[in-house]
């Protein structure tokens, strides 16, 4: 009976990483086949400058298929959708103020798998990580969601070493066992897969020979999930791999890595009552400034919470912060300390279908002093106050 509850949470915590609304096109006894996501636009004003943006919009397909014997297989395809068309401002897809494009269809997910409750669950493909198993339960907030989490790594949405939405990954979910609930996480890329230009503390900044090519060849990763009750979930994780980094001349190689735990309070964000989730990790060569240099070693912290009244109105509030280490500011003599806070009011017009209309603020306290002026003025062109409303529909 013990091991059944285990399972049954397990399948609750696996819908709640779906999106929270999908439509279901066609189900007989063997075959599922849902469209979800959702489209948010939004009007924000960011640096002195009000703009009509994407937030994040996606659309995806998903399937199931009952095997027999208590098998069955699934797929699921994501692209994100920017219909809004393009801006000035330097705001991606994922509502972080990082890189623009143009693009109306981007990948986001595609994976296939097999499950069965004795034997658990294997999944191949780009999908997301076992390190958002930590850290997801921050990564909600509609305009100022979490930078500070070891997420969207090298300006990118995390695919590059496989924090994120990670490219070319393996993960394999066991059962879970009295509650707890245990994954592992493998990157299989060709040698010239993966790559990003970066700069490295280990050579000099000033030296045009110093651009960097940073690849991954293969990452790896595990998580650790305990459902201590209904509403308390306590998660570990960690993931790392080693990297080659091609000097002009030479090379340079090295490990990068993430690990770090949360607590999460609230099983649907969108439920009447408390929700909380807070996050702490370390992490090495694992993500770069807004200058595009790789950061050695940092600290981050990232955490919200938020209550929903029976009205459906629900208010929240976060503090994001990630820090470089010593090695960082005694190399580039500069500080990047990126940290903020962000409230809103949200008001879910439709508690069925989500539908959401938002209001949020940024009030940023960021740090990049140093003695590069020209590095710290393009640091501090991302991390400013700002204010951001729209309206997410759901599918």
């Amino acid at each position: 009976m013990k091991h059944t509850k285990s399972l049954l949470t397990t399948a609750v915590l696996s819908a709640l990483a779906l999106p929270v609304s999908a439509v279901n096109l066609y189900k007989d006894q063997t075959n599922q086949f849902d469209i979800g996501g959702w489209l948010d636009a939004r009007i924000v004003n960011f640096d002195g400058e009000s703009q009509v943006v994407n937030g994040a919009s996606r659309i995806n397909f998903a399937a199931v298929r009952q095997m027999g014997k208590g098998w069955q297989s699934f797929a699921k395809f994501e692209w994100g959708v920017n219909p809004v068309g393009s801006s000035s401002l330097v705001y991606s897809s994922e509502s972080r103020w990082l890189v623009k494009s143009n693009n109306f269809l981007s990948n986001r997910l595609g994976f296939a798998g097999i499950k069965h409750n004795d034997y658990g669950e294997l999944s191949i493909g780009k999908q997301w990580s076992v390190w958002y198993d930590v850290v997801g339960g921050t990564n909600i907030i509609h305009v100022w969601d979490g930078s500070s989490a070891g997420t969207y790594t090298f300006k990118s949405d995390g695919g590059l070493n496989g924090s994120g939405r990670a490219d070319n990954a393996v993960i394999y979910r066991l059962p879970s066992f009295y509650d707890f609930s245990l994954s592992f996480q493998t990157q299989l890329k060709s040698n010239s897969a993966k790559t990003v230009d970066v700069q490295l503390a280990e050579v000099d900044a000033n030296d045009p020979n110093a651009v960097t090519q940073i690849k991954f060849e293969g990452t790896y990763g595990a998580s650790l999930k305990y459902q201590a009750t209904e509403n308390l979930k306590l998660v570990l994780g960690a993931n790392g791999g080693n990297f080659t980094a091609t000097l002009n001349p030479g090379i340079y190689e090295d490990r990068g890595y993430i690990v770090g735990g949360s607590i999460n309070y609230g099983n649907n964000w969108y439920n009447p009552g408390l929700y909380f989730s807070a996050n702490l990790h370390k992490q090495q060569y694992h993500d770069v400034d807004n200058a595009g240099r790789i950061i050695d070693d940092a600290m981050g912290l990232e955490s919200l919470i938020s209550y929903t009244f029976d009205n459906k109105i629900r208010v929240l509030a976060s503090y994001n912060r990630l820090e470089a280490g010593d090695e960082y500011k005694r190399f580039y003599q500069q500080e990047f300390k990126r940290q903020f806070m962000a409230a809103g009011v949200h008001y879910i017009w439709d508690q069925k279908s989500k539908t959401t209309l938002y209001f949020e603020v940024k009030k940023d306290f960021s740090s990049f002093k140093g003695i590069n002026a020209e590095i710290e003025s393009q640091a501090q062109s991302i991390d400013k106050d700002g204010v951001g409303m729209g309206i997410r529909f759901f599918l």
